[in-house]
């Protein structure tokens, strides 16, 4: 599972079925959970992909944009970052073919998303060349929706979020870059399988229960010292998200010990948890950021 990038970032099924990696049932709507309800906000950020501004059907849900499976696919086919999508009814599963021009289904991309949805944690199996991979997904009215990073973590495409302008950039001129974490995402997939550590997400809510539970814990702000200082969540400690390769080893020694991250907007809180991922950190959980965190905070 493996850029990260909301920002980046992702993305659903609209119909499975049609393709070379379909089978011949197309009409079977991807499965979701009915627990853990929540609501999708259709996402306001512009998206810009290599250069050219463009209209996703897309959410933010707990703070982190939700695009169509198939819209990335479209969008990115003809690229050097293009993979097809296909569905296998038998297994329930999403299967993604790298460097395969995407097999349209149903039209092509849907217009932007209008009103609140309600999303339910999707239950469809995920396949990269057929090696099962991990990512987060909700389905909302039969469609499947990913985190944008999560996807360009799997093709290995950049994904950035231009603050200043309040957009989302797509890039696949080059491969992963400085904002995710290091190494190719095919070798972070097998990594990952080969240690059975996931990228955790949780929500605000879920990590205020983390933390009144009695379990030890590390609270760990990403963010710069004049954002820590001018407003944090009591109890955390500072490690911005450029310097947690060289800091983490000799601050966090612990790496089985229970880690709760946060930044401002989920961004950096996104790559850091990846970064300590990597490093061996095996209790990690992001609940991305103090903007939508609904508690008390302190500054000074």
């Amino acid at each position: 599972m493996i850029i990260f990038v909301a920002l980046l970032a992702v993305y659903a099924i609209d119909a499975f079925g049609g393709g070379a990696n379909n089978t011949t049932d197309s009409t079977l709507t991807p499965q979701s959970s009915t627990i853990g309800t929540v609501t999708a906000l259709p996402t306001v950020s512009t998206v810009f992909v290599d250069g050219e501004n463009v209209s996703f059907d897309a959410f933010n849900i707990n703070g982190f944009n939700y695009f169509k499976l198939r819209d990335v696919a479209y969008i990115l086919s003809g690229t050097t970052r293009q993979f097809d999508v296909g569905w296998d009814n038998e297994n329930n599963a999403i299967l993604l073919i790298s460097d395969s021009p995407y097999s349209i289904v149903g039209g092509g991309m849907a217009s932007a998303a209008e009103g609140n949805k309600q999303a339910t944690p999707s239950t469809s199996r995920i396949y990269l060349d057929s090696n099962e991979v991990q990512l987060t997904a909700y389905n909302i009215e039969g469609s499947n929706y990913f985190m944008l990073r999560d996807i360009g973590q799997v093709i290995d495409f950049y994904v950035n979020w231009d603050e200043e302008n309040e957009r989302i950039i797509i890039d696949t001129s080059e491969p992963i870059g400085d904002s995710t974490i290091v190494g190719p995402a095919h070798d972070l997939i097998s990594e990952l399988t080969s240690t059975n550590i996931e990228y955790q997400r949780i929500t605000a809510q879920e990590a205020k229960e983390m933390m009144d539970s009695g379990e030890p814990f590390i609270l760990l702000d990403v963010r710069t010292d004049a954002e820590f200082r001018d407003r944090r969540i009591e109890g955390a400690i500072l490690i911005p998200d450029f310097e947690i390769a060289s800091r983490a080893t000799a601050e966090l020694p612990d790496k089985s010990k229970l880690i709760l991250i946060y930044c401002r907007t989920g961004r950096r809180s996104h790559d850091a948890a990846w970064e300590l991922i990597n490093m061996g950190y095996t209790n990690v959980y992001d609940f991305g950021g103090i903007v939508v965190w609904p508690f008390g905070t302190i500054s000074g």
